[in-house]
């Protein structure tokens, strides 16, 4: 990746994502230039591998405090039908130290079987940070009561989202999806999913979509999990 002739990073390995940090070479206020060049070598995998962008590319725009990529992460460490508690991390980087305190807080909603938001939340926690570093860390503990459990056939899920405040103004919002169930391999007896015996059934799953190519095509993929759950895949 080059942004206004500068080399600015790149990766090696074709199937995971990467980010670059683009800000050391933005001209503000001028015309800017990216240029990335795909480097598919012969004979470099053993078999056909698609060359070319196959995935989308985002240009992502913060402000000097956000989330970082990735920052948040969410566990579930005592689950059942009355109660979950749940633990959740915020990654916050800062590109530059300060003294000035920010607050993080993050709202709990519910997400309806279609993914529609509720209209309040459900649960809310506040933390702290009283100086900035590069990365800071921050934790919040909510208690859930009666919680809906994600289940195959019930695929119930929750919202997150996590709003940095500096002097009372909102400087980035993060949202993060996650389901609340438990998970367990007994010895000699199998999985469990939310403590009842659940079989696996899978299939070896490739990226690409056969004759339409490696390029993602997201009706596409959706046919592909119709198809196998009518299967009988879990």
């Amino acid at each position: 990746v080059w942004c206004n002739g500068e080399f600015a990073g790149g990766w090696v390995y074709g199937y995971t994502s990467f980010r670059v940090d683009l800000t050391p070479y933005i001209k503000v206020g001028e015309r800017n230039t990216i240029a990335i060049q795909v480097d598919n070598r012969p004979e470099s995998s053993r078999w056909y591998p698609g060359g070319g962008i196959y995935r989308n590319v985002w240009i992502v725009k913060t402000g000097p405090i956000a989330v970082s990529q990735w920052g948040t992460f969410v566990t579930t460490p005592q689950v059942n039908k009355d109660i979950a508690h749940i633990r959740m991390k915020v990654c916050i980087n800062s590109s530059k130290q300060s003294d000035a305190p920010i607050k993080v807080k993050t709202d709990i909603f519910a997400l309806g079987l279609k993914g529609k938001r509720g209209s309040k939340p459900l649960l809310s926690d506040t933390a702290e940070v009283l100086a900035l570093k590069k990365e800071n860390l921050v934790e919040h503990t909510f208690i859930l009561k009666h919680p809906q459990l994600w289940s195959v056939d019930s695929p119930i899920l929750y919202l997150a989202v996590t709003s940095i405040m500096q002097d009372w103004e909102v400087v980035d919002s993060y949202e993060t999806t996650f389901g609340i169930r438990t998970a367990e391999f007994k010895p000699g007896d199998g999985f469990y999913l939310n403590e009842e015996r659940t079989i696996l059934q899978g299939v070896c799953m490739h990226h690409d979509l056969g004759a339409l190519g490696a390029a993602i095509n997201v009706r596409a993929m959706e046919r592909q999990l119709e198809m196998l759950k009518e299967m009988g895949v879990n």
